[in-house]
């Protein structure tokens, strides 16, 4: 008959069994470290597309209302002349607004303020002062030929806006 023996444990402390295995503070001290610094370099990244992001969006709005302005002088939609204001206000944050006819408060269609971190920095359109872009009825002529430049405050990143005697609106960098 054949007799099997039991293993031999043996009783060394660094065998397999009876290591404990994990990781050392300083080990999670460091990969803490580089999650931290990583976390950092993509929050300030993000920051400064989603502010790049807000200025272009502003920029694409004021096109956006200056074209239906425009769309509505041309249909000839209330028999009345269509433009936007820009007003770039010292006592209140700088807005741009669609209004028929002559500009005041009672007769907007849609008003729209600057976010926090844009501005107009035109020369037509200083601190302070305002100005109106109408477009004639039918023809959709700009009753000015101008550039309207919005700045972003943090950075001097600028967006222009063209608009020609005839018309013509042109968003671009």
């Amino acid at each position: 008959m054949i007799r099997v023996r039991p293993l031999l444990r043996s009783k060394n402390p660094r065998s397999s069994a009876s290591t404990k295995r994990g990781f050392t503070i300083i080990e999670l001290l460091v990969v803490i470290g580089i999650i931290s610094v990583i976390s950092v370099v993509a929050f300030v990244s993000l920051r400064g597309r989603r502010n790049v992001v807000e200025l272009n969006t502003t920029g694409q709005q004021v096109v956006t209302l200056l074209r239906e302005a425009q769309s509505r002088s041309v249909s000839g939609l209330n028999g009345a002349t269509w433009g936007v204001h820009l007003e770039n206000s010292t006592t209140t944050a700088p807005f741009y607004a669609l209004y028929s006819g002559a500009y005041a408060s009672t007769n907007t269609a849609g008003y729209y303020r600057l976010p926090a971190r844009v501005e107009f920095v035109t020369s037509t359109l200083g601190l302070g002062s305002s100005t109106n872009i109408t477009f004639t009825p039918y023809s959709g002529a700009s009753s000015v030929s101008t550039t309207i430049t919005l700045r972003l405050a943090p950075d001097g990143t600028l967006y222009a806006v063209t608009i020609g005697s005839l018309g013509e609106i042109t968003p671009g960098q």
